[in-house]
């Protein structure tokens, strides 16, 4: 759960077809994006608030366990009993 939540994030504008990717989006990709014709715009800061936040808890039912994630960009922890 925690890998999801640590990965990088994008949205796509509905209004003029931009895609946000934060800052920690791979140069690399962010090249091949804008090379292809994407307008790509990168956002840091609390600009990525944009791209929300969240918590998880996934239950393993085999083994009777609860593993829980939360989101480093935001305020939040994940509580399971």
């Amino acid at each position: 759960p925690q890998e999801a939540l640590d990965s990088e994030r994008f949205s796509v504008s509905i209004e003029n077809d931009t895609l946000f990717v934060e800052n920690s989006f791979n140069p690399d990709v962010v090249a091949a994006l804008k090379l292809k014709g994407h307008s790509v715009s990168i956002n840091s800061g609390f600009d990525r608030g944009l791209f929300g936040g969240g918590q998880i808890i996934v239950r393993d039912n085999d083994e009777g366990v609860l593993f829980g994630g939360s989101d480093p960009r935001k305020d939040g922890l994940s509580v399971s009993f």
